[in-house]
């Protein structure tokens, strides 16, 4: 591979760079071309200087060929006339999709497949810094020429860029180049394209076809990333590198100085250490006076004295030319040379390069010392210690079959007896043993129990079963006990991150021959408050400790309170006492089908009665995700088997999105998810196992009333009937008269009732008070808050944009605009009693207020960032310093000891593996800790003395117009409740099984009464597009024409005829521009609200009018696409007009377009249905895609054109999206218009 070029572009000025990059040796060859300059920004800087520009830059990688030969004529003339431009457009556009020969031109409006235009994410009324906001590009096979005489020039001549008269250009092959970081928030379903992604989904094979284009002028050159095996190269160019720095910064620098320099020092220029890091030493005087390193130096100087750069007088150079040295008089006046230093104006930014070290606690450290890099203690030990001298008792060991096993006591009146005597070892009721291993039923759990991920350094664990005797008996002879098994740590989830001396209690539990006892094992139960002892080096084997109850089926780990323990066992019969059999038993009676007659019956643990209304399985279509509706009338109790009878409930649902499918765009339709229609349909001799549940439906017609009972989850109403449940329209419901429906009043009233004691009981205790951590712009918060079960007190939040917009939305909440690790470090220091400065507000300056005290958390919760572990992220690094943010963040679990706890992530939190290495954009499956953050989570909270549940979920099936799928972990103190996660709502496509580290496999959350059979079936449709957005005031883009400058008739119409109906505004990005297309202004809503959902975004809001109705600017190219792309649900880039496709070049036949209906079809192989995204129109009765940081039409996640009205989603539009009421505000701490929007995108 060739080395690469970068180059920074702007609108007036342009620079570039030789990059060779260190992913392998032999990619480049350039020892007599390369030097050390400056890298920018976010990489790390060669040079200490920085050049400050008046315009937004765009930087591109581009990739230099081996010698091959300019041709000049196959370069489209930089400057062509607009006149003869427009001319060939207009004739191609005459000639429909005749395709035409393009070489692209550097200009404004130039745009990649595949990236954001910079006008986009550029403000031109902040014109100082914007580099960080800038797409790169990499350009191969290109030639770099003399701008005047179009000659090839050599790329020595670079060198001199910024001193010489002399300007050069380059021309070559050009796509996009992915350059810095992105907050990804992604749903690893392929939702989302990664820059690099979109030419192999659209093109097929990205190495084959790309696009030519020809560079103005280059205005700075730089070189970094330098391969690690070309020290030679390294050594020369370095030091002409710093040789000609050195004389062009200060003519008076003499050998002397500019040896004292080659010195790292704190103060040293960037450009002398990132030589060291490159070379790996020092350079030295020997160095310079190398006799190779002189001769090259010296034939290099003569280059740049052709190139007219006059240095020969600096005494430095004199000195390694042998002549005498003649210093130069200084100054006294006159104008400076301009600074190339500049600070970022993008705060966002600017915190973002300041990363501090990840602060944790005592137990949290010893455990993720293991697994991450850079941790940081704070704080004193709070290490329990075994001290209970039992603990050290040696047990004797079987070492073959026992001589002897005899009871030591009579049975009791069960036949079961208390202890036993194995060769003279006593064991009793009670007590904890090793078994030796016999034959797993269960072959996932066998073949883990044997991988080398599973093994311990505790001998008994690797080698033993552990089990607890419940109770003894004889069989046909045969002495035997049965017992209750445990798992050893690193038999399960945990594998190699377990604690040597942890055991865990299974639900399971089995017969066992007394003779397969090897020893007895000191187990100490730990106390509801007490945390997992230290792992000790000289710890007998034989010592354990327990605190909690695996649950197998599900991966949890629970714990349960001697009261549930008894009322568990009292359903033992016999004096059986066993809690695996319990449990079992329990979930047995639960699922037994028990008729009641004459009107009522059980299934599943719940009891019905006549007249209750129920949910259904679906029966006629097994593939549909929504129950059916229906009112027992009739119980069949005597039948064999039982059956009842159910009258059919229509959904006003159904009707409605039927009628709003075939209606114009403009046209508004109202749904109602809680909306029955009573029919005269009645199901006969329906089993009692299709049930579900148990829904309440009233019989209601005034609105107050209506909205007020629907506020509760399973609450329905109706006031309407038909005949049948499946009408074409609304207008065929009936209304229902006075007389009164009947339902069960029993059930009713015992519901309503619950439903009061529920809120007398929060009412009594009021809301847990909240700590949320990388609180963002508040959105989880917001949730919590608005469940009324959570009061969030605190929030810390490191952006300064999201954490202004937080502490607007919720003035109650202290808000720290600071990092989660400085923050958790004041609250030790402050409880440690620590002189110290005091944090201070990242924003405005100010000191922050104190942290919450001990004692004053009820819960914490957060999601800390997602980009190292996001599956969008195809930049990921093995050491990625945000990964290690969980460890703070349960960190602050340790110091504040909450009840509760919640952490949120990205899928790929859950995979992501630890103490791995990078190979390319992969983890080395040979290296690593195979999910390694979920056994650090895991193993953490369980050490900090919390249960633990973790699912994951997918937004979509609990009310979001989105596809967003989330892993949550559920934390709760040992002996508080610890919750079940929330089922699901809506019939959203949700989540498979994922399989877990020990080969078990998670199940999705499910509404499923029947626990081994999970489902995912739900009450309500999904929220759809329309849902959630149908009611805000609609406009287009205007065309800006830029392309295509003649409409067609059929455009002028089309044009003319939505005018009529809603206003277009401008969407261009310009010089100077003042406002954003849309209503800048708060607007009125279109409609009353359309929906339950829009109702609930308008509910806090005393208003008729809504803000942030409004759009980011686009380059002119980009909006013409956007407002051209068909108004079909899925239309996205391929269906453009041709003029409008981006032309590619391919390697082998020449240039291509997107025309050509073989390309076409493999590039809709290519990709699949959620990465069509393009310039994707979304559709309507759809829902949302993932949300990325920007929302940019010709980029990932380019599903963002709305449905029926041509221009891109809202600000507005974007928050509704993701759950924001219309009454939250955003803001910015940044200046420039473009600059806020997406600062509230990324909120």
């Amino acid at each position: 591979m060739a080395p690469v070029v970068t180059y920074a572009r702007s609108a007036k000025r342009k620079r570039a760079r030789l990059d060779t990059p260190t992913t392998s040796p032999g990619q480049v060859d350039v020892s007599e071309d390369t030097i050390f300059v400056k890298r920018r920004k976010t990489y790390d800087f060669i040079d200490d200087e920085e050049v400050n520009d008046s315009e937004p830059e765009r930087e591109t990688s581009l990739p230099i060929p081996d010698n091959s030969n300019f041709n000049s004529s196959s370069a489209t003339q930089v400057g062509q006339e607009d006149d003869a431009m427009d001319e060939e457009v207009d004739s191609l556009s005459a000639r429909g999709t005749q395709q035409r020969s393009v070489i692209l031109v550097e200009d404004a409006n130039l745009q990649i497949i595949g990236e954001v235009d910079p006008a986009s994410l550029s403000d031109n009324s902040d014109e100082e810094d914007e580099e960080d906001t800038i797409p790169v590009r990499e350009l191969y096979d290109f030639e770099i020429y003399d701008l005047s005489t179009r000659d090839r020039v050599h790329v020595g001549a670079l060198r001199a860029i910024e001193y010489s008269a002399e300007t050069y250009g380059a021309s070559g092959l050009v796509k996009p180049h992915k350059h810095r970081e992105i907050d990804f928030d992604e749903d690893d379903e392929g939702d989302v394209l990664d820059e690099e992604e979109v030419d192999d989904s659209l093109l097929g094979d990205s190495d084959q076809y790309e696009q030519f284009v020809e560079l103005t002028q280059i205005k700075q050159f730089d070189v970094h990333h330098v391969p690690s095996g070309r020290r030679k190269s390294l050594r020369l160019d370095g030091m002409l590198h710093l040789i000609v720095k050195a004389a062009l910064n200060d003519p008076r620098t003499t050998e002397d100085k500019f040896v004292a320099d080659l010195e790292v020092k704190e103060d040293s220029a960037n450009s002398i250490a990132i030589a060291r890091k490159m070379l790996g030493r020092d350079l030295t005087a020997s160095d310079l006076h190398d006799d190779g390193v002189k001769a090259y130096v010296l034939g290099i100087l003569d280059d740049l004295q052709d190139a007219r750069i006059n240095i020969e007088k600096v005494p430095l150079i004199r000195t390694l030319r042998g002549k005498p040295i003649l210093l130069p008089p200084r100054p006294s006046s006159g104008k400076k040379r301009p600074s190339q230093t500049s600070r970022s104006k993008d705060l966002e930014i600017e915190v973002l390069k300041h990363r501090n070290p990840t602060v944790v606690t005592p137990i949290v450290k010893s455990i993720g010392d293991k697994l991450f890099h850079g941790l940081s203690a704070a704080g004193h030990g709070e290490l329990d210690v075994l001290e209970d001298d039992t603990l050290q008792k040696r047990h004797r060991m079987h070492r073959g079959n026992p001589a002897s096993i005899r009871w030591e006591c009579q049975p009791d009146e069960n036949g079961l007896y208390k202890q036993v005597i194995i060769d003279g070892v006593a064991y009793s009721v009670g007590d904890s043993v090793a078994v030796l291993p016999g034959i797993d039923d269960d072959k996932t759990r066998a073949a883990n129990h044997h991988s080398s991920k599973a093994q311990t350094r505790n001998t008994l664990g690797n080698t033993m079963w552990f089990c607890r005797i419940c109770y003894m008996y004889e069989e046909n002879g045969s002495k035997r006990f049965h017992g209750q098994w445990y798992s050893h740590g690193s038999k399960m989830l945990l594998q190699e991150v377990a604690h040597p001396q942890s055991l865990f209690l299974l639900d399971t539990c089995d017969p066992i021959d007394l003779a397969t006892i090897v020893q007895k094992c000191n187990v100490r139960e730990l106390a509801f408050d007490e945390t997992e002892p230290p792992v000790k080096v000289d710890s007998d084997d034989s010592n354990f400790f327990t605190g909690f109850m695996l649950i197998e089926r599900d991966s949890s780990f629970i714990y349960l309170t001697s009261p549930e323990v008894e009322e568990a066992v009292s359903i033992c019969e016999d004096g059986k006492v066993c809690l695996a059999c319990a449990l079992r038993e329990r979930k047995k009676r639960l699922q037994d089908i028990s008729p009641q007659p004459p009107r009522a019956f059980s299934v599943r643990g719940v009891k019905y009665h006549a007249h209750d209304f129920v949910y259904l399985l679906p029966e006629k279509d097994p593939s549909s995700l929504i129950y059916s509706i229906g009112q027992i009338v009739k119980v069949n109790a005597m039948a064999k088997p039982p059956t009842i009878s159910v009258r059919r409930f229509g959904r006003y649902d159904d009707v409605a999105r039927r009628q709003r499918r075939k209606a114009e765009w403009h046209v508004p339709v109202s749904t109602d998810e809680r909306c029955l229609f009573q029919t005269d349909e009645v199901l006969q001799e329906v089993s009692m196992e299709s049930i579900d549940g148990k829904c309440y439906a009233r019989q209601l017609f005034d609105t107050s009333a209506i909205d007020e009972w629907v506020k509760h989850p399973n609450h329905f109403y109706f006031n309407r009937k038909a005949e049948s449940w499946d009408i074409k329209t609304t207008s065929q419901l009936q209304k229902l008269g006075s007389s009164k429906i009947p339902c069960c009043e029993t059930c009713m009233d015992e519901h309503i009732q619950n439903l009061a004691g529920a809120e007398r009981l929060l009412q009594k205790h009021g809301p847990l008070r909240g700590l949320e951590l990388f609180a963002g712009a508040g959105g989880l918060g917001t949730g919590f808050d608005e469940s009324g079960f959570v009061n969030t007190r605190w929030a810390v939040e490191f952006s300064p944009s999201a954490a202004l917009t937080y502490r607007t939305n919720h003035p109650e909440t202290i808000v720290y605009n600071q990092c989660s690790n400085v923050m958790l470090q004041d609250a030790l220091d402050e409880r440690d009693g620590k002189a110290r400065d005091r944090p201070r507000d990242l924003h405005t300056g100010h000191e922050l207020p104190m942290m919450p005290k001990r004692g004053e958390v009820d819960i914490i919760f957060g999601g800390p960032p997602c980009q190292s572990f996001s599956g969008a992220n195809h930049h990921k690094k093995a050491d990625d310093i945000r990964s290690t943010l969980v460890c703070n963040m349960i960190s602050y679990v340790e110091f504040y000891r909450p009840m509760y706890f919640l952490l949120e992530n990205v899928l790929g939190l859950l995979h992501y593996k630890l103490l791995s290495r990078m190979i390319g954009q992969a983890f080395d499956p040979n290296q690593g800790i195979e999910m390694g953050v979920l056994k650090f989570i895991t193993r953490s909270l369980t050490a900090l003395g919390y249960q633990v549940r973790f699912k994951v979920c997918q937004a979509g099936q609990y009310g979001a117009p989105q596809g967003r799928r989330r892993v949550l972990f559920w934390g709760a103190k040992r002996g508080c409740p610890l919750p079940e996660f929330p089922m699901p709502t809506h019939g959203f496509k949700g989540s498979n099984y994922h399989k877990l580290p020990d080969g078990t496999k998670l199940p999705p959350p499910s509404r499923s009464l029947d626990p081994d059979e999970p489902h995912q079936i739900a009450p309500f449709y999904p929220v759809t597009i329309t849902d959630a957005i149908g009611d805000l005031p609609p406009f287009d883009w205007g065309n800006p024409r830029l392309i295509i400058r003649k409409p067609s008739p059929k455009d002028k119409a089309e044009d003319k005829a939505r005018s009529r109906l809603l206003p277009s505004f401008d969407a261009v990005i310009s010089p100077g521009y003042s406002s954003y297309p849309g209503y800048t202004r708060e607007c009125k809503y279109t409609h009353q609200a359309l929906s339950r959902y829009q109702m609930s975004m308008r509910a806090y809001r005393n208003s008729e009018t809504v803000s942030y109705q409004y759009t980011l600017r686009f380059g002119a190219g980009i909006v013409e696409r956007v407002v051209s792309v068909p108004m079909q649900p899925g239309a996205f880039h391929n269906d453009l007009p041709p003029l409008l496709r981006m032309s590619v070049k391919s390697r082998n036949k020449g240039e291509r377009n997107f025309t050509s209906a073989s390309l076409r079809l493999k590039a809709l192989r290519s990709c699949t249905d959620n990465q069509i995204g393009l310039y994707g129109r979304m559709d309507g009765e759809g829902h949302f895609k993932t949300a990325m940081t920007t929302v940019a039409p010709n980029r990932k996640g380019g599903d963002v054109l709305h449905p029926s009205q041509k221009r891109i989603i809202t600000v507005r539009e974007c928050a509704r999206a993701q759950g924001f009421p219309d009454h939250y505000q955003f803001l910015s701490a940044n200046e420039g218009l473009n600059k806020t929007v997406l600062d509230v995108s990324i909120s």
